[in-house]
């Protein structure tokens, strides 16, 4: 659009107004002629100093499809999905036409009946599990197909956008999210959309209040429609993202509160509930609570093997083995859930935080060489993943050469892995992005 953005700090009204042009690509010019304003009456530019009036904000916003009420809240919070996507498929706009190009542009292999739309889409959720590649040709088929039933389209792009960020494409990530949500559909599925969306939140942008704050809009669709299974699972992603950020007793009130909601097929969640609360209670320093709830989460994944949930059970038994100090074993489990990462193909990013944790270990058990070895490996690893070189290339690099003096830190380990995950001060997180149970 070419209007210059003021600064959310300078003016968090203007700010927001300004990205909803230019998402809505319309320019002050359009709102003076649509509603015969004077030139003078209505900013020309987003760099104006001066305040717009309460009038001229409201045509503004009622150009742009916008009640007020919306736009107070997304200012006090920040909270524009719309927005924020579209921001992030601006990352790497190339990324998402190469997305298009490939799986979008040809028509699908056959035409298919609705029962047989709707029988895919239901079953994607758990698909992605079982068999990621499956998973997403059957989304990319639905996508492919006319006249799809709202509700089949949404679930398709939802699922398509989580194989996408696991793959780490956060561009094409956010532009199926933000195709999901257009699409609507159901309460249930929109439900589904926003905590996938809040997946993204955290662990792409870094910011758990607007993760929370999808979450938040996740349980109100749920509750709307009077789904207390849906509501259990959200609440244990909810409990993830507190324990991200080093909100540990919240964490383990929500994990335990969702057990109440979730029956006992429901094994995903179950564990995910599970070794929430054991994680969170090792880093409260409650080792025997930690492991009690291990053997639950152990239990629970006797009747559900998947790739997964084998990979989180192990990366929580080298936690576990870190906080008391064996650090060979810890060495094991980290290896084991490194191997089983790279069989499944996961993300870049992925990667490197498991890496990170093997070079912790290796780091309190005074191994400099394997150490050093182990951060030249994520960074070759990282070399095509821009958003995570840029943040980390630097302080690697120069970990690398206090590495090679002997002179190196927990401390600037455990920075490092904030940083990957998206820059939050507190405390390492409660489970890698993998291991969201339902994002």
């Amino acid at each position: 659009m070419g209007q210059k953005l003021i600064s959310r700090k300078e003016d968090p009204v203007l700010h927001d107004l300004g990205r909803w042009m230019d998402f809505r690509r319309v320019t002050y010019e359009d709102v003076m002629e649509e509603w015969g304003l004077s030139r003078g009456s209505v900013y020309k530019r987003l760099a104006g100093k001066q305040r717009l009036g309460i009038k001229k904000l409201l045509l503004v916003l009622d150009r742009l499809g916008l009640s007020a009420e919306e736009f107070s809240h997304g200012v006090k919070t920040g909270f524009h999905p719309e927005l924020l996507l579209h921001d992030i498929v601006k990352e790497d706009t190339d990324q998402v036409s190469n997305f298009r190009k490939l799986h979008l542009k040809s028509p699908p292999r056959r035409v298919y009946a609705d029962e047989e739309l709707r029988e895919m889409a239901d079953g994607l959720e758990t698909l992605r599990f079982r068999d990621p590649k499956k998973a997403h040709d059957q989304a990319r088929e639905i996508l492919r197909s006319s006249e799809v039933e709202p509700d089949v389209e949404a679930e398709a792009w939802g699922v398509m956008g989580v194989l996408h960020r696991f793959r780490g494409r956060p561009s094409v990530t956010a532009f199926c999210l933000g195709n999901a949500l257009r699409a609507g559909g159901s309460e249930q599925t929109k439900a589904r959309n926003y905590t996938r969306f809040a997946m993204l939140l955290l662990y792409h942008v870094g910011d758990a209040e607007l993760a929370l704050e999808a979450m938040s809009k996740a349980k109100d669709f749920y509750w709307s429609c009077c789904d207390v299974v849906g509501l259990g699972k959200t609440m244990v992603d909810e409990g993830v993202i507190m324990g991200t950020n080093g909100l540990y007793r919240e964490a383990i009130a929500a994990h335990q509160a969702a057990l109440g909601f979730l029956p006992d097929e429901h094994v995903n969640y179950r564990f995910s509930a599970y070794q929430g609360v054991a994680i969170a209670a090792a880093y409260l320093g409650d080792v025997d609570r930690a492991f009690r709830w291990l053997r639950r989460a152990a239990e629970a994944l006797s009747s559900a093997e998947t790739g997964y949930l084998t990979s989180s059970l192990l990366w929580l038994k080298g936690e576990l083995a870190l906080l008391l100090g064996d650090h060979r074993a810890a060495l094991d489990y980290f290896f084991s859930v490194k191997g089983r990462y790279l069989h499944l193909e996961v993300g870049a990013v992925e990667i490197a935080m498991i890496s990170l944790r093997i070079a912790k270990a290796y780091f309190l058990q005074g191994n400099t060489k394997e150490l050093r070895r182990t951060l030249e490996s994520i960074l070759l690893r990282l070399g095509d993943v821009e958003r995570a070189n840029r943040v980390l290339g630097a302080v690697l690099s120069e970990f690398l050469r206090e590495a090679a003096r002997g002179r190196v830190s927990a401390e600037v380990l455990e920075e490092i892995y904030r940083k990957l995950r998206g820059g939050s001060e507190a405390g390492p997180p409660l489970l890698p992005s993998k291991l969201s149970a339902c994002d």
